[in-house]
């Protein structure tokens, strides 16, 4: 199909100058690079502009390499989906459930994420990481999030186990068994798994951040010797090739088919997940691809099997969003083909739908999840523990409401009898509806703050964090970083840094004997309560 070039092009102006960083884009047709371009700039500091040789890493689209080697191994017979992780990597400690290879591939271990855990250790974005500080801290850990199988919950944990156990049963490392069954045979030169953070690599793109709106650039690139779950550097060229071994392999043809099958709960509650490769259709259309987000790198790559296109978006500045920018070059290339956008209504809803009925704080103490919903100019606005000033939801219809891309939905239905409403239902395609619950707002008075003040240690972090009353309020203490200011979300609930929920276990007395950390992908993390050294 002939490409409109120009209003390709056009998405991409804003970036397309050489004082600003910007996006590698790539399109793949016919199993050919129909189209490729470079808009802005691969090194601000010596101008040198993207091109598509320019060789990126791509964060989580590295997940597809890991799970390609580990089920390549398994259809070789060199180990089992279902063979249990510790068998592998003895490391992985006794959790009280079992954990196989095939939970590892789709998320569903109950594994707490890596990098969750780091944070909440005290590592800093800068601080190097590597795949045996990731192994010490799963020897740590003396809970899972779940019962593995139970709940999807994305963890880059499991992938970076995935490569330990590429490395337990082939004596090589992931970057030796990548390069000779993947890279070599495809042809993919410019390929490889980035474990030496010392490496020289000729025509790397630099990353940036911008700490607000049109501000300074600042470098930002991640520090990891850790592979699997991160870390691969390639271009847009090379994934071309890639692209068109999904079309049509000439490696792994059964590999891909077993890691392009959504996967399931263990209650047989689909997922828009596969192994290493997510699933969800667009608009009508299959796709099979992957994000990837570390540092200041993005990128996207998905495949749309049904209409022969693949599209490549990898972008050097954190702010970049190429998972929206390539939904728009779809719906360029692809317009005589999709179905309706997944968001046709406005944001603001109906007279006969008012917000301020839905506005509240909801939680879900299981998890340490709590969302702030507010009513803003007729429209809804959802705030989380690690948002300041929150996301607008589009009005999808009586008591229903979207994310900006359609695939979270919440919906608001009667509590039990007995209970006050109305529930917040939360939906995607990735695992099952999870209900949250009506709070109430609470702040604490000068009393209820020094009870909750003290030092809380973590055995499974190897970490001590010392929390401050300043008359109502609490402050955070932490080694390595600023005090932070911990929000009131609900009783004996606040919202600490970076999207980290700290919830107060109180002794019989009111006292604060412990507490939970808690974040999307690391649930209830138990720190005691100790003496406070003077």
């Amino acid at each position: 199909m002939p490409l409109d070039t120009a209003r390709i092009d056009a998405i991409f102006a804003p970036w397309d100058r050489p004082d600003s960083p910007g996006v590698a884009l790539g399109l793949v047709q016919g199993g050919e690079l129909a189209y490729a371009r470079g808009y802005g700039s691969a090194n601000l500091e010596y101008g040198l502009p993207i091109t598509p040789r320019s060789i990126f890493h791509v964060a989580s689209v590295s997940k597809q390499f890991a799970a390609f080697c580990v089920v390549l191994l398994a259809q070789e017979g060199a180990l089992s989906l279902d063979d249990e992780v510790r068998s592998l990597v003895p490391v992985v400690p006794d959790l009280g459930a079992r954990i196989t290879v095939r939970h590892l591939l789709a998320h569903t271990s109950g594994l707490r994420d890596q990098w969750d855990l780091l944070y909440l250790a005290g590592w800093r974005e800068a601080d190097l990481k590597t795949d045996d500080d990731v192994l010490a801290l799963v020897a740590r850990q003396r809970a899972l999030n779940f019962a593995p199988g139970s709940e999807y919950v994305y963890s880059n944990t499991g992938f970076t186990l995935l490569g330990a156990i590429v490395r337990a049963v082939t004596g090589k490392s992931l970057r030796a068994f990548a390069h000779e069954r993947i890279f070599a045979p495809l042809g993919m030169q410019a390929t490889h798994f980035h474990d030496d953070h010392r490496e020289v690599v000729p025509g790397r793109a630099y990353a940036y951040v911008q700490d607000v709106p049109a501000g300074p650039y600042r470098i930002e690139i991640p520090n990891f010797d850790t592979v699997g779950a991160t870390s691969l550097f390639t271009t847009v060229e090379d994934l071309a090739l890639w692209a068109a071994n999904v079309r049509q392999p000439r490696v792994g043809a059964p590999v891909l088919e077993a890691m392009a099958a959504p996967a399931a709960l263990a209650d047989g509650t689909p997922l828009a997940y596969g192994f290493g490769l997510a699933v969800p259709p667009y608009r009508g259309l299959r796709t099979v691809g992957h994000d990837g987000a570390d540092g200041g790198y993005r990128a996207k790559f998905i495949v749309y099997p049904d209409a022969d296109l693949a599209v490549i978006v990898l972008a050097n500045l954190g702010s970049i969003r190429p998972d929206a920018l390539a939904r728009q070059v779809v719906d360029v290339v692809l317009e005589d083909r999709l179905g309706p956008p997944p968001v046709t209504v406005p944001a603001t809803p109906p007279g006969d739908d008012p917000v301020a009925a839905y506005a509240g704080t909801y939680g879900l103490a299981e998890r340490g999840e709590f969302v702030r919903l507010e009513a803003r100019d007729g429209a809804l606005w959802a705030q989380t523990a690690g948002s300041e000033t929150g996301e607008a939801l589009r009005h999808i219809g009586p008591g229903r409401f979207s994310d900006p891309t359609g695939m979270l939905v919440c919906r608001f239905e009667p509590a039990p009898d007995g209970e006050p409403g109305p529930c917040l239902v939360v939906e995607s395609p990735y695992g099952r509806a999870r209900t949250l619950r009506p709070v109430a707002a609470w702040t604490p008075d000068e009393a209820d703050a020094a009870r909750l003040a003290g030092t809380y240690a973590s055995d499974e972090l190897d970490v001590r964090w010392r929390v401050e009353a300043v008359g109502t309020d609490l402050w955070l203490h932490r080694w390595k970083f600023a005090p932070e200011r911990l929000r009131p979300l609900a009783r004996d609930a606040f919202a600490g840094p970076e999207h980290v929920t700290i919830l107060f276990d109180r002794d019989p007395d009111g006292q604060a004997g412990g507490l939970r950390a808690c974040t999307g992908r690391a649930w209830r993390i138990a720190f005691g309560r100790v003496r406070d050294p003077g």
